[in-house]
């Protein structure tokens, strides 16, 4: 435009000013003139592309998640939910967990049975004593005083050992305790792998549920995202095109106005100096118009590759909801499996609760065992003591009614040696009865019958739940000597 002015400026030898600035308005008005109409051209086919490729995928994608909104927070919630199960079964886990300790503290208390011997030996004694005084303190019991087990005859200790029995641990129920703490262990173990495949399964179910749904989360940022890109160059391209139509006005109101003076007079009147000025605003307008054309194709490539990268974006997310769409019927399947593990793992976590139960009975059995055989071992002499005591109370009134009874016959023979004499005879019939003798002997129940009774005594939760060793129906020797003397005072 420029090159034009100019040339028609430099052949103005034969024109007047006037008609030298109304020929370069002219030509400047054709250029934008064209200009303006290649920006008509390109802000329509633009303007189709973008709502035929961005508005309208968009509208549909839009639609696609308002349709399936529905179905993402059921999703969501059911991803709530296994999170809960998951922490709620750990927590049932390590209480479990916590429970198999007892199989530890098992160990212990067999140990402790198999270091407790059975003899008459001091030193073992007063370890024994030296244990129970320590371990029974916390639970209110007392523990033997070292004076009474001395005091111990070995009968009792003699008869354990005749039947093999040195140690505590040779009471123990070992096939018992194998068969319960064994099957323990293998329910454990059983929860274990139950356990690791429930969260597995649940991790697993998460995992598929966060990589869909953040997929689609992605998608439609990023679509978002370029959408904004190309609403914004289109925008820019807009700008462009009213800068262009502002100068394209310009020139066009120009052009009328010089128009309009030629209408006027053949040959207005202008100066040099203000054709020279025109000329240069004319030259400075088709300039711009020239650089803002240019401006506008590169926008307008910038905003096809956008548009294409859209289109790009779009499809992936449309691809992401098609996944979600195939894969959301699988949920139901994920979650049957789900289900199933978490009951084979609530059956699991039931069984071995119960199991390890059984060991805490079994450990809480042979610890108040070791207990009650230490205090055992003071009751024995305890009994004896008694029996004496008692023996030498009945041989104290055995003798005082022998005594009274003596006394009696005095009086009466004395009283019959100054009376019987002068009595007819139907009164001394009533003085021959002779006094009454008491005889104090005991009576006790069979050996059986007794411990019967003792036993159904006991409070249910300190009976035992595996028998001991030893023969519970055999009669010690004590109790076959105290026999034999009962019988003895009763002839």
């Amino acid at each position: 435009m420029s090159n034009h002015a100019e040339g028609a400026t430099s052949t103005g030898s034969s024109q007047t000013p006037f008609q030298n600035l109304r020929k370069n308005t002219l030509i400047a008005y054709q250029k934008v003139s064209e200009a303006l109409k290649e920006c008509s051209l390109l802000i329509k086919g633009l303007e189709n592309q973008v709502e035929g490729t961005v508005q309208v995928a968009q509208a549909k994608l839009e639609r696609i998640d308002a349709e399936l909104n529905g179905q993402f927070n059921i999703i969501q919630v059911l991803v709530g939910s296994l999170h809960s199960k998951k922490v709620d079964a750990k927590v049932q886990y390590d209480k479990v967990e916590a429970a198999s300790n007892c199989q530890n503290t098992l160990q212990q208390i067999l140990n402790s049975l198999s270091e407790c011997e059975i003899a008459g030996n001091t030193t073992v004694q007063d370890q024994q004593l030296g244990k129970a005084k320590a371990h029974n303190q916390s639970d209110g019991l007392k523990a033997p005083d070292k004076k009474g087990a001395d005091n111990m005859t070995s009968s009792v200790h003699e008869e354990l050992k005749q039947r093999g029995i040195h140690t505590l641990w040779d009471f123990v129920d070992e096939e018992s305790i194998r068969e319960v703490t064994g099957r323990a262990e293998i329910t454990y173990q059983q929860l274990q792998i139950v356990y690791q495949r429930y969260a597995e399964h649940v991790e697993s179910l998460v995992r598929k549920v966060d990589a869909h749904l953040s997929k689609i989360v992605k998608a439609k940022g990023d679509c978002s995202l370029q959408r904004g890109a190309v609403l914004e160059k289109q925008q820019r391209i807009r700008i462009l095109i009213a800068e262009v139509h502002k100068l394209f006005r310009t020139v066009e109101i120009a052009y009328q106005q010089l128009e309009s003076l030629a209408k006027q007079s053949a040959s207005p009147n202008i100066s040099q100096e203000s054709n020279t000025r025109s000329n240069q605003q004319l030259n400075q307008i088709v300039a711009q118009s020239e650089a803002l054309m240019e401006e506008l194709g590169n926008e307008s490539e910038l905003i096809k590759t956008s548009i294409e990268g859209y289109r790009l974006k779009n499809e992936q997310a449309r691809e992401a909801f098609v996944s979600f769409v195939n894969f959301a019927p699988q949920v139901q399947l994920y979650m049957q499996e789900v289900d199933k593990w978490q009951n084979q793992f609530e059956l699991k976590r039931q069984q071995s609760i119960e199991d390890f139960e059984e060991v805490e009975k079994l450990r809480t059995w042979y610890e108040y065992f070791q207990k009650s055989y230490i205090q055992m071992e003071s009751e024995i002499e305890r009994r004896r003591k008694f029996e004496a005591k008692l023996r030498l109370q009945v041989q104290a009134m055995q003798s005082f009614l022998e005594s009274e009874l003596a006394a009696e016959h005095r009086v009466r023979i004395e009283f019959n040696e100054q009376n019987h004499r002068y009595l007819p005879q139907n009164l001394k019939v009533m003085l021959e009865e002779p006094p009454t003798q008491y005889q104090i002997y005991p009576t006790i129940l069979d050996h059986e019958e007794t411990q019967i009774l003792d036993y159904e005594k006991l409070p249910e939760s300190t009976k035992p739940v595996v028998g001991g060793g030893g023969d519970t129906s055999t009669k010690t020797s004590e109790e076959e000597e105290r026999n034999q003397r009962i019988n003895n005072q009763r002839k």
